[in-house]
């Protein structure tokens, strides 16, 4: 990434992307830009916006928790920055094209050969 302003904000999302009411205004803040500036990087660097990237990462760690552990749902979605786990379940559901219990039980199948 040849943009060191895109580097700095993805360091800044690495420590805070799982804290509900994140939002990408006080990334950008945090990060030393504006909105705009934010999400103008993010579409030229990474093909994406910024909040795009912060609910893939949270989905990504969401996804990790429910393969690696046996937390309820509501638990996944609170520890990973979701405001609950129906929005949680939407949004997961939207990416994977199924829920995330739907997920979690073929994960297990597998795992035990079923």
């Amino acid at each position: 990434m040849e943009d060191g302003r895109v580097t700095r904000a993805l360091g800044v999302l690495s420590g805070r992307w799982n804290e509900g009411g994140y939002t990408v205004a006080r990334w950008a803040t945090e990060a030393g830009l504006r909105v705009e500036m934010l999400s103008r990087l993010f579409r030229r660097h990474l093909a994406t916006t910024p909040r795009g990237h912060l609910v893939r990462t949270r989905l990504s760690h969401a996804e990790d928790l429910l393969r690696e552990s046996d937390l309820p749902i509501e638990a996944v979605a609170a520890s990973c920055g979701f405001a609950n786990r129906f929005h949680f379940t939407r949004l997961y559901a939207r990416w994977r094209r199924m829920g995330p219990a739907a997920y979690r039980r073929l994960r297990h199948e597998l795992r035990d050969g079923g």
